[in-house]
């Protein structure tokens, strides 16, 4: 893989992470605004890492190659890029 695709490889997994971040933020911040009546029901309704085993980020080609696997005991990244975690803040 050539160093242009593999920053541009690296720059759209890092603006994935941190959309996810902003996702998770945000369905906090609805949790918050509504109140725990309602929280039970969304939480049934909206995927958590706790209902999968594992998260593969990989690229879109016909022999796709794997940038990243994320499990709840392990990140393994491929080399050259990195995954970066945001805590929770609530």
């Amino acid at each position: 893989m050539n160093e242009e695709k593999q920053k541009q490889l690296e720059s759209f997994a890092d603006r994935l992470l941190e959309k996810a971040a902003e996702m998770n933020s945000l369905a906090n911040e609805i949790y918050r605004l509504i109140g725990s009546s309602c929280t039970d029901e969304l939480e049934e309704s909206v995927p958590t890492l706790k209902e999968y085993t594992k998260i593969v980020v990989e690229t879109e080609e016909e022999n796709s190659k794997t940038i990243a696997s994320i499990t709840a005991d392990d990140i393994d990244p491929s080399e050259g890029f990195r995954v970066r975690m945001t805590p929770r803040y609530d």
